[in-house]
């Protein structure tokens, strides 16, 4: 049978407790569905959970162990949160199993942290409140005395008469402070993350997600928000079938007045887009601010989260939100590796001074983007530009990295290391270094260099000396003295003397 519990705590790993800390939880919480064999060989992810009441259902009072009914998949889970949960028999141990996260309404749903009972939460105080239902009288909101969240006296002792536990404090409060994987969890506001029904989005709860989808830089909706006296002349020239509309505040269609809508247009079906979005750190956009869920008692923040009013959004502009919310940000979020079928990579990472390049073609790319980026290779690390599956080596450029360092270019093509002052260009022809400032080529070269150029210098000097040998007196070649003048030019750069 199906139900929704409330989760106490979370066993991450049951090897980081002892023996005697598993079992004194478990009667802290009155679990009596676990065997003693398995009772110290929980699985990764199991938690403690008690029954939530939902309607007029039956509450069982007694908390329970559940096991991740999912195999090889552990999904994120924290003290305080719904779960949907499967008890295949309540005769029967070690047979009861969590799902998933419960989803609620928007208010009261968050990556980071939940509990389906922050619906009713003022938005004005933003208090951690316990789960009590309310009923409605009139304009006013009242608390029912029926409460969404009753736990097991933790004394287990027959002499017990209370049938409820933390009566008058804010249960939810209590589990966060007390359980010990709240010691594990990180407490933070989350930006919100957009997916196409035609999306598999797997989010975080630490401002991480993958998204399987499509390109959304070439699959952009075309919309638009537009007057309402333009709205008009479009319904009578019958475009209505052409585009979309979506009233942002209009109570009654057929009237319009003083409004905008949203035009959505047919959008262009593009093919071979497909895409993979991993990122961790996307920028929390503009639109949210975030608040602090505060202690009942002291009043002092316990958690931050997104802002989900929709109170808090009225004004905004719908077609910048939606662009915004719905497009990769590709400047601003922290660290991103985008795998794209067909994407533009100069134009969405603003690469446009890239040479050699159309900023205005699409192609197949992998994009790693962040503050650092190192590649670590044990043997060797390379970089290999192969234009076709059985391209020649001759056809191929590369970058080898291991104990020393290889760099092949295209035959005919060039290697070229520059910043604004100083280059070095390797071609077919010859090697060109122009240089402000010092060229170091290595450990002693510096001084070869220097005693290089001394001994040209010297030669040159005594160039026109006459010597004498047994062939008698002689002077310079004018041919080698005209090389070497040159070589002194060339050294008189490199070694700036």
């Amino acid at each position: 049978m199906f139900k929704q519990v409330i989760v106490l705590e979370v066993f991450s790993d049951s090897l980081l407790y002892t023996e005697n800390n598993i079992d004194d939880l478990l009667a802290y919480y009155g679990v009596k569905n676990v065997s003693p064999k398995t009772r110290h060989n929980l699985p990764p992810n199991t938690i403690i959970a008690t029954d939530a009441i939902v309607g007029n259902s039956l509450l069982d009072r007694n908390s329970k162990i559940y096991f991740p009914l999912l195999s090889h998949l552990q999904l994120p889970i924290k003290p305080g949160e719904w779960v949907w949960a499967l008890s295949i028999s309540d005769n029967v141990e070690d047979n009861s199993f969590w799902i998933s996260r419960v989803v609620g309404s928007n208010i009261s749903n968050d990556s980071n942290y939940t509990h389906n009972d922050k619906k009713y939460i003022n938005s004005k105080s933003n208090i951690l409140i316990n789960g009590k239902d309310t009923i409605e009288d009139g304009q006013e909101h009242k608390k029912n005395i029926n409460k969404t969240l009753i736990i097991n006296p933790p004394s287990t002792s027959s002499s017990s008469t209370s049938n409820e536990f933390l009566t008058e404090l804010n249960e939810y409060e209590f589990i966060i402070n007390n359980a010990i994987s709240s010691e594990f969890i990180q407490k933070e506001a989350v930006p919100k993350v957009s997916s196409r029904p035609d999306e598999h989005l797997i989010e975080g709860s630490n401002n991480s997600y993958i998204l399987l989808g499509t390109d959304r830089t070439e699959n952009k909706p075309d919309i638009e928000i537009i007057d309402i006296k333009n709205i008009k002349s479009l319904f009578k020239q019958g475009s209505i079938k052409q585009t979309r509309y979506s009233l942002t505040n209009s109570s009654e269609i057929p009237d319009l007045n003083d409004d905008k809508i949203i035009r959505f247009k047919k959008k262009q079906n593009i093919e071979n887009i497909g895409c993979i979005d991993l990122v961790a750190g996307k920028k929390q956009n503009k639109f949210f601010s975030k608040i602090d869920l505060l202690s009942e008692n002291s009043k002092k923040p316990l958690w931050k989260e997104r802002d989900k009013s929709l109170e808090s959004y009225k004004n905004i502009n719908k077609l910048e939100y939606f662009n915004e919310i719905d497009q990769p940000n590709f400047s601003d979020d922290s660290c991103r590796i985008y795998i794209s079928q067909k994407t533009n990579v100069s134009k969405n990472f603003g690469l446009i001074w890239s040479p050699n390049q159309n900023i205005n073609e699409s192609f197949s790319a992998i994009i790693n983007k962040s503050d650092h980026v190192k590649l670590i290779a044990r043997k060797d690390a390379g970089i290999v530009f192969q234009p076709k599956l059985d391209s020649k080596k001759e056809e191929c450029s590369y970058a080898i990295l291991n104990s020393n360092v290889e760099i092949k270019s295209v035959k005919g093509n060039r290697v070229k290391i520059e910043n604004e002052i100083s280059s070095i260009e390797i071609n077919n022809s010859n090697i060109d270094l122009k240089a402000q400032g010092k060229i170091s080529l290595g450990n002693g070269t510096d001084e070869l260099l220097k005693n290089i150029y001394s001994i040209v210098k010297v030669l040159i000097d005594n160039a026109q000396s006459i010597s004498l040998s047994s062939a008698g007196p002689t002077t310079l070649n004018p041919i080698v003295l005209s090389e070497l003048s040159k070589i002194l030019i060339s050294l008189t750069k490199i070694t700036k003397l």
